[in-house]
């Protein structure tokens, strides 16, 4: 049977207060998200600058993708979908 370990730590009331209302909204325990941020530290995040450099990457190859591909207005259908899902999430664009 394998034995399992509690990780514990303090933090203020704010913070506290506010990751609750994150891990609420994902409809998790707080412990179910606090596992998933030990595990994900250990083996599921990389360098935050080596994700930021793959994702760019992505970002331009997926463009140039689109901008080839045999629908001239694909690329312009996908932005104004990005665009309006930005604005459901209350994000905004970078343009």
């Amino acid at each position: 049977m394998s034995r399992r370990f509690q990780l514990a730590c303090y933090v203020t009331e704010d913070v506290s207060r506010a990751f609750a209302e994150r891990v609420r909204a994902r409809d998790l325990t707080i412990a179910a998200a606090v596992r998933q941020l030990v595990l994900a530290d250990l083996y599921g995040r990389g360098n935050p600058a080596e994700l930021r450099q793959n994702l760019l990457f992505q970002t331009i190859a997926l463009d140039g993708l689109l901008q080839a591909h045999p629908d001239p207005e694909l690329r312009q259908r996908i932005l104004k979908i990005w665009r309006a899902r930005l604005a459901e999430e209350g994000l905004t664009d970078a343009a």
